[in-house]
């Protein structure tokens, strides 16, 4: 769990699938189902380049993407959602049909090549591996704004997603599958119907997401692979077993996923210890109060014997005086490596929520703090 909230998706999509299954992955496109497709608006005026900035591995990239506009304007446009000849089908009938309608429209094949032409040149100048070049597609996806249209609940086509530089979970989760399947990455998407919410999926060694057989991808906001949200906004929790939809033949997994089961370890124990430690840190700091005024009142005694001038008096008091500053003393040292033990975790929780987009700095940075 990454410990913090993350927006609630309102995907429209999700209202009409019920059940938790896993879907085909490739079942042709239904008889009886007319899918959304994209029907250039040919009079559109010409576009400029979108630049898109983002942030990878603790530094900034910047891309410009071609657009056709006649195609994004198309898009806009178009049908969204899916209309049934035969009212007989089932959801494992059109359900992946209709998502990958929205993928694999012909129409969006330039701007995938634009992208992934950019991509694949930023990915050689940072000598980048199979695993660090899916993180950066999932980061680029993952830099775009998030934003919710409260009339248009309907997925949109990746191409709107880039123009628009902004979408919500399922809009961004389509986008990235896109980019990583025709990369040949084994990506499926996750709907998580009783939650309304769409995360990305890709096949990788470390830990799958219930039986879904992939490790789980936020999109909303940037994200470690494999770090799964506390909570949506509102309070709301992940619990169902999601429908999967394999997008793409990709064979290609993800082969750093026992390095993010490691940082998301270190994170869940350092949270947990950090709020133990604060709790036994706020004990101490009450105990160390009441010790300073036990110290304080037994000095006005001792000026109270001083200005009487009982020596006697005085005199008696000064061992337990002592003692007690000597044990207030002691605990004030304990108290300290408390709080730099605290301090130590808090740190760690903070430099793994600042680095959601470099697993490969942050792992290799915990490894030699051990």
């Amino acid at each position: 769990m990454l410990g913090k909230a993350l927006a609630l998706c309102m995907c429209a999509t999700l209202l009409v699938l019920t059940g938790c299954q896993q879907i085909a992955a490739h079942l042709p496109f239904s008889e009886g189902v007319i899918y959304p497709s994209i029907t250039p608006k040919a009079e559109s005026p010409p576009m400029p380049p979108v630049a898109i900035e983002w942030r990878f591995e603790g530094a900034k990239h910047r891309i410009e993407i071609p657009v056709d506009s006649a195609v994004y304007h198309g898009a806009r446009e178009a049908q969204k959602s899916a209309i049934f000849v035969d009212r007989d089908k089932q959801q494992s009938d059109w359900a992946s049909g209709y998502f990958r309608a929205f993928i694999d429209d012909p129409q969006q094949d330039p701007l995938y090549d634009g992208l992934l032409s950019r991509l694949r040149a930023l990915r050689e100048s940072l000598g980048l591996d199979d695993d660090r070049y899916a993180e950066l597609i999932i980061s680029f996806a993952q830099a775009l704004e998030y934003r919710t249209d409260p009339v248009n609940l309907e997925p949109k086509f990746p191409i709107e997603t880039v123009v628009d530089m902004a979408g919500d979970c399922d809009d961004k989760s389509l986008l990235a599958a896109a980019l990583l399947a025709r990369e040949g990455y084994d990506v499926a998407l996750l709907l998580f119907t009783p939650e309304r919410h769409v995360a990305l999926g890709i096949r990788g060694d470390g830990e799958s997401y219930k039986s879904s057989g992939y490790m789980y991808v936020e999109m909303t906001a940037p994200s470690l692979i494999g770090f799964v949200p506390e909570e949506l906004v509102g309070g709301q929790q992940l619990t169902s077993e999601p429908d999967v939809i394999r997008i793409g033949e990709g064979t290609r997994a993800y082969g750093s996923g026992r390095e993010v089961d490691a940082i998301r370890k270190t994170f869940e124990v350092s949270l947990a210890q950090a709020a133990t430690l604060s709790e036994q840190a706020q004990s101490s700091e009450m105990a160390l109060k009441d010790r300073e005024r036990e110290v304080a009142d037994l000095r006005r005694r001792m000026e109270e014997f001083s200005a009487e001038g009982s020596v006697a008096g005085f005199n008696e008091l000064v061992p337990r005086h002592n003692r007690l500053v000597e044990e207030h003393n002691a605990a004030v040292h304990v108290h300290n490596e408390l709080l730099d033990r605290q301090r130590s975790y808090v740190e760690t929780v903070k430099r793994i929520r600042e680095r959601q987009t470099d697993r490969y700095g942050l792992s290799r940075g915990l490894a030699n703090d051990v």
